[in-house]
């Protein structure tokens, strides 16, 4: 309640940021009723003075439908804007909806690209992954198994089960890099420990080429990861 009144005071005055703080207490019902239609006004008033974050959540609002019908045309608006000051969720979902032909979205590769590249360069690591696949398939972009071999890696280590698995598949098959089964076999294993499926599948079909030397020590490095 004390923080919707201190934001209030400063989002009445014209303060973006605290239009913004107003905006996520109502969308998150914290101290307070959830109040979309009242959150989306005031991600608004920051929105339109340029606030990336109020232009972001306003652009979110807009594209689930909470604010009236789903407006595309205005949120793919406002995610842009954020995204061009380097708001790595809206490059991120930019670059998701392009891939994926998603909220009604024609599907566009090159356009996907350029934002979840974006985003990856920020360190968002599901952006690394795609990116990283579609350097590593050559799909709408040139070929580049180094780079998406070194985006695997920066997400994996992060923790990105998706990311430990794509990585493990490069180094089963010796892409840019020697086959290492083993390590391979760890990284699997660690995915597959974060409810990963492709991280399991990869385990099972994998450890079956493994000696029991080999199998024990990509669990231990697995332990390590």
């Amino acid at each position: 309640v004390r923080a919707m009144e201190w934001f209030l005071k400063g989002a009445k005055a014209g303060n973006a940021a605290a239009q913004v703080g107003v905006g996520y207490l109502l969308n998150s019902g914290i101290g307070c009723e959830v109040d979309k239609t009242a959150a989306g006004d005031w991600f608004r008033r920051a929105a339109e003075q340029g606030n990336p974050k109020g232009q972001h959540n306003l652009a979110v609002l807009l594209r689930e439908g909470f604010l009236g019908p789903a407006r595309m045309p205005e949120a793919l608006d406002w995610f842009k804007k954020a995204a061009g000051q380097g708001m790595v969720e809206s490059q991120a979902a930019l670059g998701e909806m392009y891939y994926l032909s998603s909220d009604g979205v024609p599907q566009d590769f090159a356009k996907a690209a350029v934002w979840l590249e974006k985003a990856a360069a920020n360190g968002h690591n599901p952006s690394r992954t795609v990116f990283g696949s579609m350097l590593r398939f050559g799909n709408a972009v040139p070929v580049d198994k180094p780079r998406a071999l070194a985006l695997f890696q920066a997400a994996a280590k992060e923790g990105y089960s998706k990311a430990m698995c794509q990585l493990a598949d490069m180094l089963v098959e010796g892409e840019d890099t020697e086959k290492q089964p083993v390590r391979a076999a760890a990284w699997y294993l660690k995915a597959a420990s974060l409810n990963e499926a492709a991280g399991k599948a990869g385990w099972e079909s994998l450890e079956k080429t493994l000696s029991p030397e080999q199998t024990t020590e990509a669990k231990r490095l697995a332990s390590e990861l």
